[in-house]
């Protein structure tokens, strides 16, 4: 009987050891990545109130948003931006129909998303180093 009851309190211990994370290498921690995007010709670049900023405009220290995906091993940037935000556009005049779409269905995206600080640029190259924390 008295062992049962041991066993019990230590497996219930060390069941409460794991969901705390006190036990090394069971936790989940997140750790600085570095990642090189690819910054392609038709990238779109946002720094500041700039919408149509150059690879040239982004300096090491910059805190930034990437959107990207794998192409072929490499990783592609489709959007670049600063994290500052921005105005959205007011269009001055009311559209020409006012009925409203049917809502649609999302589609599930084919990119990935990561924030982070710029640690190089290679405006030559067409690169962008980006550290973040990731998993």
């Amino acid at each position: 009987m008295n062992t049962s009851i041991f066993r019990f309190k230590l497996t219930l211990a060390a069941v409460a050891l794991l969901l705390a994370g006190v036990v090394p290498g069971r936790a989940a921690k997140s750790v600085e990545r570095t990642e090189v995007f690819t910054v392609a010709a038709k990238t779109k670049i946002e720094v500041g109130t700039n919408h149509h900023a150059t690879l040239a405009a982004i300096s090491v220290g910059d805190h930034v948003s990437v959107t990207y995906n794998d192409e072929s091993g490499s990783l592609v940037a489709h959007q670049v931006s600063d994290n500052v935000p921005h105005k959205p556009h007011v269009p001055t005049e009311p559209p020409a129909n006012p009925k409203v779409p049917a809502p649609h269905a999302k589609k599930p995206s084919i990119y990935s998303h990561v924030r982070g600080v710029v640690k190089a640029v290679n405006v030559a190259a067409g690169t962008l180093t980006v550290a973040y924390k990731g998993k």
